[in-house]
């Protein structure tokens, strides 16, 4: 299942956003700090949207530690205000209509009297305190079910209302992500479904010494060329592990895994030459599999080798979209799109990557 358009309000940055015409492929560029990023999370929350706790995921790839969560789901709100709530909807293909609201859970806490004693009258104070979110959601025009999440308990508690089971699977690979443990649980559902020698092959894409791939308890193991033993994932340096990273999440979608992958900062550990490989990969199993992409990225030559790829297997407009993000002075936030034959007049015009 594949989204076709997606609104976000009172979102982090964005107060009001509308994308519209999503592909398969779906690039969001843009100056730093535009929103790039929250429009992958608002699609991860709306994929999601009966597993509240993902606020907090988000909030961990930013760098939100576990005891600064409860000051940081404000942080949810667009310019942190609690007067209004997050709200996110999106169309799917099939005409389905997903909707979710976030709402602050606020508790009012008493600070004490104040008066003179000048005065027969007193006056008590209330502190108003963040102390959990509301989840509102549904497919279609009503927001049937109703989830908690409460930050007052170590563990924050969650209580779901109802019995929903999602239709869309999503994965985030975020930049701090590496080859960690979510990583390898793929590469074993690979390995068991008989599907080893495809993950050695894209290996060998990126760097012909490959020669296979071991997964144990202690981690997993690369065979190379001309050297004794397996070496650790690591040893081979950054760009292998994020390579793997997302060419496990893309192979896994054959035999039952995500719909849709989200890839935050495309180009980051990978060199240029690395990023055509993985735009082949990539393009292949989005036509093998119907699996949706949605990528930001601050690399010129990310979206060149994008553009040679295209062209040279003659993938079609409908195949891909590119949206520029830019804040305006009249309008507020605003996506910008390009089909795959303007990839080459954008990167001409030179679209504005990163401030």
């Amino acid at each position: 299942m594949q989204f076709r358009d997606i609104t976000i309000k009172n979102f982090r940055g964005i107060d009001d956003l509308e994308i519209k015409d999503f592909a398969s492929i779906n690039i969001f560029v843009g100056k730093n700090n535009v929103g790039k990023t929250s429009i992958l999370e608002a699609i991860f929350l709306l994929s999601g949207m009966s597993n509240l706790p993902l606020a907090l995921q988000i909030n961990g790839r930013r760098g939100v530690q576990t005891h600064q969560q409860e000051d940081g789901l404000r942080y949810l709100f667009h310019n942190m205000s609690l007067d209004k709530q997050v709200s996110i909807k999106g169309h799917t293909e099939r005409d389905e209509v997903r909707q979710l609201t976030i709402s602050p859970k606020i508790k009012s806490i008493d600070t004490g009297i104040q008066g003179s004693s000048s005065s027969l009258t007193t006056k008590t104070e209330q502190a108003k305190t963040l102390v959990g979110l509301i989840a509102e959601y549904g497919i279609g025009d009503e927001l049937k079910y109703h989830d908690e999440l409460l930050t007052e308990k170590d563990p924050f508690e969650f209580k779901s209302g109802e019995e929903y089971e999602e239709s869309i699977l999503c994965t985030f690979l975020s930049p701090v992500q590496r080859s960690n443990k979510s990583t390898q649980e793929e590469i074993d559902s690979l390995i068991k479904a008989k599907k080893k020698t495809d993950i050695v092959e894209c290996l060998q894409l990126f760097d012909l010494r490959v020669r296979n791939l071991e997964s144990s308890s202690l981690g997993i193991f690369i065979e190379v060329d001309d050297v004794r033993e397996l070496l650790p994932l690591g040893m081979l340096g950054d760009g292998m592990s994020k390579y793997l990273n997302i060419v496990a999440s893309a192979l896994v979608t054959k035999i039952g895994g995500s719909n849709v992958i989200l890839l935050d900062e495309f180009e980051n550990g990978l060199h240029y030459t690395a990023q055509r490989k993985l735009w082949s990969i990539l393009c292949k199993i989005v036509k093998e599999t119907g699996l949706q992409l949605f990528i930001t990225t601050h690399s010129i030559e990310a979206l060149r080798s994008l553009a040679d790829e295209m062209e040279e297997e003659n993938i079609g407009d409908d195949f891909m979209s590119l949206y520029t993000i830019d804040s305006t002075a009249r309008s507020g936030l605003q996506a910008y799109r390009y089909n795959a034959g303007g990839i080459r007049t954008a990167i001409e015009n030179e679209i504005e990557l990163r401030s």
